[in-house]
C-alpha cells in the first residue's frame, strides 16, 4: 500500500484525477444528434454512390425509421432533430 501511495505521489506516469476532470468537462453527444449524423451520412452516401433522387432517399430513410424498434423511435423525437 505504501508503494502504491508513493507511486501516486511521485511517479509522473500517474495523473491522478486528471482523467476524471477531463471527462467532466466533455459534453456528451446526445442520442438524437448521433442518429441525425448517421442519417445525414447515409443520405450523402446514397446520393453520391447510388445517384438516387431526394424523393427515393427520403423514402428509404422513412422506411429505415419505421423499421426501428419502438424504444428507439420513442427516444428519437426524430422530426425535431432532422435537418
Amino acid at each position: 500500500m505504501l508503494t502504491l501511495e508513493s507511486r501516486k505521489n511521485n511517479d509522473v506516469r500517474t495523473i491522478g484525477g486528471f482523467f476524471y476532470q477531463c471527462c467532466d468537462e466533455l459534453q456528451d453527444i446526445k442520442f438524437c444528434e448521433v442518429m441525425n449524423l448517421i442519417i445525414d451520412i447515409l443520405k450523402n452516401v446514397l446520393t453520391e454512390k447510388l445517384l438516387l433522387s431526394k424523393d427515393i432517399i427520403h423514402s428509404i430513410i422513412d422506411s429505415f425509421i419505421a423499421a426501428l424498434p419502438c424504444y428507439i423511435k420513442e427516444k428519437l423525437v426524430f422530426l425535431s432533430c432532422e435537418s
